[in-house]
């Protein structure tokens, strides 16, 4: 199989030098190498493990901001300084399997049609111990589905064809989280998307919850009233229940983020999305045990 493409990887980070070594070393383990590694320095790398990261590769290479810009900054700023044809996005906390790279070009090349490919995950703790795997069989033409759940995930399981990023216009930098969800909506406009059906991903839940942005409600309640703004005419044309739909699946976003710090407010989320489309999702928030003990019998 004819495969072309140059590959970049981004990974964007903030203050983890050893998890940050832990996945670079991962992608340097692919079965199908990658061209060049771009790390966005968005915290205070030493000068030390700036040393120790380059000597790994040939193909790294290590970009400062000039102060704390954030995720958003970060991957824009590695996608225009990378020359690949594929663009591949990498947390600083995760890793990849071994054979993720050749799995997502292998779709690339057999369906020219296809603009993005994601991964399915295994979701592990800071040990590397896998928990659960979050895994999905949507593919093809998502739109306008992907409005009613983020059936891609997050920025690690993605690859991206770079004339594909750039048309639909990049990471979103206004946005104080759901920057990737926002990004697949506009994505899916455009193209197909392929999956790789293989946890290919190590998706790393900090315990940390305040400090990991997925985890932070105020934010993801700042984002959700950015994106029901910003396509407010999209959403109004669904109509009738497919409206609902969306803006049940916003509201449970928040209810998530809200669960590891008010329980109040998760719950009050939690109700606003069950009134908006009732679904089992909501249900888990507000009645956790209950839900736990019907699915054990």
């Amino acid at each position: 199989m004819d495969m072309k493409n140059k590959v970049s990887v981004i990974i964007p980070t903030y203050n983890r030098p050893q998890e940050l070594q832990k996945a670079v070393i991962s992608v340097l383990q692919q079965t199908t190498p990658v061209d060049e590694i771009l790390i966005i320095n968005d915290g205070s790398l030493e000068e030390k493990v700036c040393m120790c990261l380059s000597s790994l590769f040939s193909g790294i290479q290590i970009h400062h901001n000039p102060q704390s810009l954030g995720g958003n900054f970060s991957r824009n700023k590695g996608a225009r300084l990378s020359t690949g044809d594929i663009l591949m996005f990498l947390d600083d906390d995760d890793t990849w399997t071994t054979e993720k790279v050749q799995r997502q070009l292998e779709i690339f090349v057999n369906d020219p049609s296809v603009g993005l490919v994601y991964s399915n995950r295994n979701v592990v703790n800071s040990k590397g111990e896998v928990m659960r795997k979050i895994t999905s069989k949507s593919k093809g033409k998502l739109y306008p589905q992907i409005f009613y759940e983020n059936l891609i995930g997050g920025t690690s399981s993605v690859a991206i064809r770079r004339d594909v990023f750039f048309q639909a216009g990049t990471f979103d930098e206004k946005l104080p989280a759901l920057q990737d969800y926002d990004l697949w909506i506009r994505i899916c406009r455009i193209c197909n998307v392929g999956l790789d059906a293989a946890c290919s991903v190590n998706y790393t839940v900090s315990e940390n919850f305040k400090g990991q942005v997925s985890g932070s409600g105020e934010k993801k309640k700042e984002a959700v009233k950015y994106i029901l703004n910003k396509y407010s005419q999209e959403i109004e044309a669904l109509r009738g229940s497919n409206k609902r739909k969306v803006e049940s699946n916003l509201f449970f976003y928040i209810a998530k983020s809200y669960k590891n710090t008010s329980y109040t407010k998760a719950i009050y989320y939690s109700l606003q999305s069950f009134l908006k489309r009732p679904n089992v999702k909501s249900l888990v928030i507000l009645f956790p045990d209950l839900i736990t003990n019907l699915l054990r019998k």
